[in-house]
């Protein structure tokens, strides 16, 4: 498995719920609903961020299912040309954070064997100063 979660892939996700990576106070599961264009859902992703990074940082795993905060499949995934990693990262760096949170990573992963032509994304935060 790649250290770094901005270097992930497909196979980096499976290994998630092979090895029953439960969630913690560094990482968090959503499952493709969480990433939609309509304003309460942008707010939640902004403050899901905010929260990792007031902390001590974290990843949170958009595109994957939970169940009693362990990984059990990766979701349906996302087209691209909706939800794009260019809007993702826009969403994050809005004004609904007070001060942007630098070095923020987003990671688009191609889930070409689950999914044909749909993404996963894994979002990286850093700890804010």
């Amino acid at each position: 498995m790649h250290q770094n979660p901005w270097e992930w892939d497909e196979e980096d996700l499976r290994d998630l719920i092979r090895l029953g990576v439960p969630e913690s106070l560094e990482l968090d599961y959503k499952q493709c609903d969480a990433l939609q264009k309509s304003d309460p859902k942008r707010n939640e992703i902004s403050k899901d961020v905010s929260a990792f990074a007031n902390s001590a940082g974290g990843t949170l795993v958009y595109g994957m299912k939970e169940n009693g905060h362990v990984p059990t499949e990766v979701d349906a995934g996302y087209d691209p040309n909706d939800i794009s990693k260019e809007w993702l990262e826009q969403v994050i760096n809005s004004s609904k954070i007070q001060r942007r949170i630098d070095g923020v990573r987003v990671n688009q992963i191609w889930l070409n064997t689950s999914a044909h032509g749909r993404v996963a994304y894994v979002v990286s935060i850093p700890q804010s100063i």
